[in-house]
């Protein structure tokens, strides 16, 4: 849905791009999506999509036929990034939020995919996510590279240990 204005001086009409804000509670093999308009509070759509870029790319491309302005987001965790920059290249706005950061309620107790995704969207919306930083391609991969280094270094000086004692015990 579009929406029009008219240009009083040029009796042109302007069209307005309809905002989305889409949350998507992220999963190894699934994506709990909830969309909501920007101009009302209710729910447009809530469903769940498998986590490949065949079916996002279908979703993303159904919302932008509509004549959409697609702002989404999700929560940082062990999916990493490439979803991000997958969104990115299909000129999809994203941030991923720091979980730690996303507002809770004490009385926010029963938590399931479908809640967080609307969760996010509403609170994307209203402008209350910090968004993390998002590395390039490269700065991660030295990030897993150090991270890799430092975790052996840590197991071989554990397996040390071990073999010394071992080797007390034995005399």
């Amino acid at each position: 849905m579009q929406a029009f204005t008219t240009n009083k001086k040029t009796n042109r009409r302007n069209v307005m791009k309809r905002k989305v804000y889409v949350g998507m509670d992220v999963h190894k093999e699934t994506i709990q999506i909830a969309i909501l308009p920007s101009n009302t509070k209710a729910l447009v759509k809530e469903q769940q999509i498998k986590h490949e870029e065949g079916q996002i790319k279908k979703f993303i491309q159904k919302l932008k036929s509509e004549g959409t302005e697609i702002h989404c987001c999700y929560e940082a965790g062990v999916t990493g990034y490439p979803l991000y920059r997958y969104l990115k290249t299909l000129g999809v706005n994203c941030i991923i939020a720091a979980p730690g950061k996303i507002p809770r309620q004490s009385s926010d107790k029963i938590k399931t995919d479908k809640r967080d995704a609307i969760k996010l969207a509403r609170l994307l919306r209203s402008g209350e996510l910090e968004s993390i930083h998002v590395p390039s391609e490269e700065d991660e991969a030295v990030r897993d590279y150090l991270r890799s280094r430092d975790s052996l270094r840590l197991d071989l000086g554990r397996n040390r240990q071990r073999l010394m004692k071992f080797l007390l015990r034995k005399g």
